[in-house]
């Protein structure tokens, strides 16, 4: 009997990767595994796992071309009965193919589509409209949170809500990593978890803590406004109390060191790190993007409805509003006691979203 394929951009630091990795480590033996790019940090890289990218690199269009040869290639030896792949471009590669080799292909949608369809770029656009038509193509389509289901179904898509997981403690196949610093005592210590890149809206958060005092903020996380944000902080005159630590794999197990996580995002399909940081007991600040946060928080209130206290888990500002950001963190800083997550409230969440609930569920669906 053919195996299953499992296919997923790659397995760097992303959320939904993150997410596949966990079910490379319990599928491993079951199932072929594929990864489009050559870039791993969640597991290590071995032979288990079929590459596309193959160093080709030269043109990203050309790239593109030569991944789904290889995909195809794949395919054809492998002749899975069924596909089942993660984020928008494998989801691209997965219906394609089932075009020409007539296998079931069930597809995770991590991400909004509104983001592309909405986008003023004409291409991002239209690669919104490709998304939508091999959507409606698919068998089925899963996706990781509420906001997504109805987005979903105001395309015309129906759609299957399987939550992400989520690990507070370290797994075998993750590589752990020490994290080695000192925080000064006399100060409150704000952690960022984030890819460095224009959604997540870094820059926001540094020109808030640049107007409180005895405040430090450590971000956890790569891309390509790392420089930006590290010349914003001279700029703020706060490089002092800013350090940037890069990726850190295994960065739930530290969070206890710290006093609150904030996130600023633009946009968040699901917030596994606002999860994580509540389930580890540390309060949350964030934006009232959809979806995400707001599900988490279970607020009713959307963005635009100003500072959204809740008791037992943090508070909510509206999306780039940096003033309603530096009232939550001077709150927060004064008042940290009334947002401590509730250990009861935990440990409902922690079944909720438990590996072995997400790997049942997810048995279950296809089986």
């Amino acid at each position: 009997m053919s195996r299953d394929v499992f296919v997923c951009n790659s397995f760097s630091d992303g959320g939904g990767e993150k997410v596949f990795s966990l079910l490379y480590s319990d599928l491993k033996k079951k199932a072929i595994f594929v990864s489009l790019f050559d870039s791993f940090t969640f597991i290590k890289k071995t032979n288990r796992i079929i590459v596309l990218e193959r160093g080709v690199k030269k043109n990203k269009i050309i790239n593109v071309f030569f991944m789904f040869f290889f995909y195809f290639n794949l395919i054809k030896k492998s002749n899975p009965q069924r596909v089942i792949s993660h984020l928008h471009l494998s989801n691209v590669f997965n219906v394609i193919g089932s075009f020409y080799f007539n296998y079931d292909s069930h597809v995770v949608i991590h991400g909004f589509l509104s983001y592309y369809t909405k986008s003023p770029n004409v291409f991002k656009r239209l690669y919104g409209e490709l998304l939508i038509f091999l959507y409606k193509k698919s068998t089925s389509v899963i996706v990781v949170s509420d906001g997504l289901v109805k987005e979903m179904s105001s395309y015309g898509i129906n759609s299957t809500l399987i939550y992400n997981p989520v690990t507070t403690t370290k797994k075998n196949s993750l590589i752990g990593d020490d994290l080695n610093f000192d925080f000064k005592k006399d100060s409150f210590n704000f952690i960022v978890i984030a890819r460095l890149v224009s959604l997540k809206r870094i820059d926001d958060i540094l020109t808030a803590i640049s107007y409180v005092e005895k405040v430090n903020l450590y971000v956890v996380g790569s891309g390509n406004e790392s420089d930006f944000l590290k010349k914003r902080t001279q700029e703020l005159c706060i490089n002092d109390r800013v350090f940037f630590l890069g990726f850190v794999r295994d960065i739930s197990s530290h969070l206890l060191k710290f006093d609150c996580l904030v996130s600023a995002s633009e946009i968040e399909t699901f917030g596994l790190t606002i999860l994580e940081s509540l389930l580890s007991g540390i309060p949350v600040i964030s934006s009232n993007c959809d979806s995400g946060p707001r599900d988490l928080f279970k607020s009713k209130l959307i963005n635009g409805s100003g500072i959204v206290r809740v008791p037992g888990k943090g508070m909510l500002y509206d999306v780039g509003d940096v003033e309603q950001l530096k009232v939550c963190i001077h709150e927060m800083i004064n008042n940290k006691s009334n947002y401590k997550p509730l250990e009861c409230d935990n440990v409902l969440m922690q079944k909720k979203f438990s590996t072995s609930k997400f790997i049942s569920a997810y048995s279950s669906y296809l089986n």
